[in-house]
């Protein structure tokens, strides 16, 4: 079985908002917190900065681990490392190449957006802890 390792970001902006992105190809229509797979020698923390870079253009900081979770589809097993992080920049300009939407949303209306199963189960698992998180 395949093994794949994904840092997927908790981006909050200055409002306390969270970035949530529309895919396409895999899975296309459904929502998730934006990231990536992690290269060989790479940090979760330096897969995050490099994958929202390449495919969004966004600058962010990381700023810790929320969770590590597990997650099976298909004949894929992965390890994802949710991280939270803030933007660089105020009003950043943000690029789509791999995401067909975007949005900012409080983490109350995270629920209401068709997510993919990964970050369905990091919500329904961890979701309790995103408000302390994104508010601090």
């Amino acid at each position: 079985m395949e093994q794949v390792e994904v840092a997927a970001g908790v981006v909050r902006d200055a409002r306390g908002r969270v970035l949530i992105c529309q895919r396409m190809g895999e899975l296309a229509g459904l929502w998730e917190f934006p990231g990536g797979k992690r290269e060989r020698g790479e940090s979760f923390a330096e897969c995050l900065r490099r994958e929202l870079l390449e495919e969004l253009s966004l600058e962010v900081m990381p700023e810790g681990e929320i969770c590590r979770m597990p997650f099976v589809q298909g004949t894929k097993r992965m390890q994802f490392c949710f991280l939270l992080a803030r933007l660089e920049m105020a009003d950043p300009c943000i690029t789509l190449t791999v995401h067909q939407d975007i949005r900012w949303v409080s983490t109350g209306q995270l629920a209401s957006y068709p997510l993919c199963p990964a970050d369905e189960a990091f919500l329904r698992d961890f979701g309790h802890l995103l408000d302390s998180f994104v508010s601090n």
